[in-house]
């Protein structure tokens, strides 16, 4: 797995994103055309999309992101998710996204139903997502969570809860292995790498992490699951989309800010990445080439 499977929206075709991005930055209206044109593209026959992901990384949102008719005028307020929650896209749209619970006590009993479902299918559909480690949390006090010592400044809670939550991440993509490897069916996935806006600074140190092909891990499963997929007589493709679906301070239990929004990551950046994933999102629907 290499840095080229990152979609940013540099790597689209320069005269076409000179055009439409104009659009975007100027009156939305491309984001809404994508969005609209997502709806299109499964209006023949039923398509189920697995949304999965750690808790706290956007999984809702990013539901509520896509199905809208309006991309850019949503607002999220964290909630954990306990059971399967199916999103309906609106209108007649003959669709849903199934959103899992990414609690670890979840996954073992939501996961395989979602992928029993899935299997179904003439093909395999999933997001993952990730952020970093910029996972949301709905504990009320820092004395909550177990890798808090007393003194710990919120700097260094910060920086052990990042570490450990993209360690958790990576429980979730060995779970995603698990489920694929049951599977008898072709495979595209998406990995949508959200919170933008908060890594966004840091960029080239989280493109490496979930890309380099020698140090991550990442990308070392996701390379095993094409393998297995390969051995089998099945394909597999894989993209990451990075990207903010809403544009919010990092905040502790008690509100506090941890960690502010990137500095450079504006307006434009924002409207520029949201329509890249409902373009990129509208193509694996259309099963275009990437």
């Amino acid at each position: 797995m290499s840095d080229a499977n990152w979609l940013s929206p540099e790597n689209l075709d320069p005269a076409k994103l000179a055009i439409e991005l104009a659009k975007a930055v100027s009156k939305s209206e491309a984001i809404k055309n994508y969005a609209k044109r997502t709806l299109d593209a499964i209006l023949n026959g039923e398509t189920q999309i697995a949304v999965l992901g750690a808790g706290g990384t956007g999984k809702s949102t990013f539901a509520h992101v896509i199905t809208s008719d309006n991309p850019l005028h949503f607002d999220s307020t964290y909630e954990s998710d306990i059971e399967q929650k199916n999103v309906q896209f609106p209108g007649k749209v003959s669709a849903r996204l199934l959103v899992a619970p990414g609690q670890a006590r979840y996954v073992s009993e939501v996961w395989p139903r979602i992928f029993d479902t899935l299997e179904k299918k003439k093909s395999l559909a999933i997001i993952n997502l990730v952020a970093f480690g910029y996972h949301s949390f709905d504990l009320s006090s820092f004395e909550e969570f177990e890798l808090f010592t007393p003194g710990m400044s919120e700097e260094k809670f910060l920086e052990a809860y990042l570490e450990q939550r993209r360690g958790i991440e990576l429980e979730r993509l060995h779970a995603l292995k698990d489920g694929i490897s049951e599977v008898k069916r072709n495979v595209w996935m998406m990995t949508v790498v959200g919170k933008q806006d908060l890594w966004w600074s840091s960029r080239e140190k989280v493109i490496k992490h979930y890309t380099d092909a020698d140090g991550s891990e990442y990308a070392q499963l996701l390379a095993e699951i094409e393998n297995d997929l390969g051995a089998r007589g099945l394909a597999f493709s894989h993209h990451f989309v990075p990207v903010s679906h809403v544009v919010s301070n990092f905040l502790g239990p008690d509100g506090q800010i941890l960690a502010p929004t990137s500095a450079g990551y504006d307006l434009d950046e924002h409207i520029k990445h949201l329509y890249n994933l409902t373009r990129r999102f509208n193509d694996l629907l259309e099963g275009k080439k990437l």
